[in-house]
């Protein structure tokens, strides 16, 4: 109500009357307007738009997707993390040793 209010959406104090009058003719006509829009509901009227379709259960899968990615194991790892200082250090070194000439 403040945000219409701010914003000047709100109803004018002249719609405001004509709306609550309009509403007590219609209470005096129909009774209370509660009990006018009152419907019985029964859980069994419920139905699923899908409810007559046939599930084809092969088009489900139950958990995560396999993306193919496996971890490596630790040895793979160190032995990775090892190769690449070895090759980062006699580059280093190769590279100080021409730089000396």
């Amino acid at each position: 109500m403040l945000g219409a209010l701010l914003e000047g959406t709100a109803l004018s104090e002249e719609e405001l009357e004509r709306d609550s009058r309009e509403k007590e003719e219609l209470d005096r006509k129909y009774g209370d307007g509660a009990a006018r829009n009152e419907v019985e509901y029964r859980v069994e009227q419920r139905r699923n738009v899908f409810e007559d379709e046939q599930v084809d259960l092969s088009r489900y899968r139950v958990g995560k997707k396999d993306t193919g990615f496996v971890f490596p194991s630790v040895n793979t790892l160190i032995k990775a993390y090892n190769r690449f200082f070895f090759e980062l250090t006699e580059r280093s070194f190769v590279i100080a040793h021409l730089s000396k000439r």
